[in-house]
């Protein structure tokens, strides 16, 4: 969405960023793992395929809303079950034309007009993340209501700002304005899938995970960790844990669902019960996270009690 060429290092290369950097060539933009180039945004002649990833096809609903043109944007079957209504009906207020159905395929005709704009966030996150993206594009006051995985907006805002943004927030409302200008972006380590491996540090010996990032909401695995009883140290960059007798605990994931599988892992090893809450939204992710999770530690004998938007998990020696 600027002009120029930036530059990428240390890009994650797995399923969902191969559907990113797929759709990125379809706007017209040349690109690769280590760059991207563009022009000007283009409205794709053929339908924009997502697989899985949730974030591609969110954020290119909103990119499409841009274009002066028909944009059709499908996944497979696991993506056309998770839901786009809130900001299909956003981009409905500031001007887009876009199919009525809650769910993919979608069909999105633009260009949209700036202004002010609505967004219902409680079911995902990723509504607010695609409104801000495009937002300095034609300049948007945003009303965001929910409040669940703020902390991945903020790392939205941070990038933002990192390529020339500028995005002011106060109680709930994003002003964002300036122009995007290349730059050159380090990938930080990521916390989310380094979870998996310090917690196999705490079940069976010791992990040392390097190149982490600071401000990433799944930088909670550390108090989870800790919480628990685990041994867990922290340095500059770096999270090591080893070998630990667990204990249950009652934590909130609302900020960081992406930790429900990891802690009910955890949770299975821990003495007494522990109870994750908040976690309502991560039935709508690429599985129902919570029954998934359940049914699993149940057929490996765990006591779990799965209820709407959490679940009690009561261990191996409970």
């Amino acid at each position: 969405m600027l002009e120029g060429k930036s530059r990428i290092s240390n890009a994650l290369i797995c399923e969902d960023t191969e559907a990113t950097l797929d759709a990125v060539r379809m706007f017209g933009s040349d690109a690769s793992w280590d760059y991207v180039e563009s022009n000007e945004l283009r409205a794709p002649d053929n339908p924009i395929y997502c697989r899985r990833s949730g974030t591609t096809l969110r954020i290119s609903c909103a990119v499409a809303s841009l274009c002066n043109g028909r944009t059709v944007i499908t996944g497979d079957e696991s993506l056309r079950r998770r839901p786009v209504g809130p900001l299909l009906r956003a981009l409905r207020e500031i001007g887009a034309e876009t199919s009525s159905s809650d769910f993919s395929p979608v069909v999105i005709k633009g260009p949209v007009r700036g202004g002010r704009v609505r967004i219902d966030a409680s079911l995902s996150s990723q509504f607010l993340t695609a409104l801000l993206i495009i937002g300095p594009k034609i300049g948007l006051e945003i009303e965001a209501r929910g409040d669940v995985s703020r902390p991945y907006v903020d790392i939205t805002v941070d990038l933002m700002r990192h390529f020339g943004a500028d995005v002011y927030v106060e109680k709930g409302v994003y002003l964002v304005g300036g122009e995007y200008r290349p730059s050159h972006y380090l990938v930080p380590g990521d916390y989310s899938s380094a979870s998996f491996l310090l917690a196999a540090g705490v079940l069976a010996g010791r992990v040392r995970v390097t190149g982490l990032s600071e401000r990433h909401p799944d930088e909670r695995i550390v108090d989870v960790i800790k919480s628990m009883g685990g041994i867990i140290r922290t340095g500059d960059g770096w999270v090591e844990t080893e070998m630990s007798k667990l204990e249950g605990i009652t934590v909130d994931l609302s900020q960081s669902p992406d930790l429900l599988p990891i802690t009910s892992v955890l949770a299975s090893f821990a003495k007494g019960k522990t109870e994750i809450k908040g976690v309502e939204h991560a039935r709508v992710k690429e599985s129902d996270r919570i029954s998934s999770m359940a049914f699993n530690l149940r057929e490996a004998g765990i006591n779990v009690v799965e209820k709407k938007g959490w679940a009690d998990n009561r261990g191996r020696d409970a």
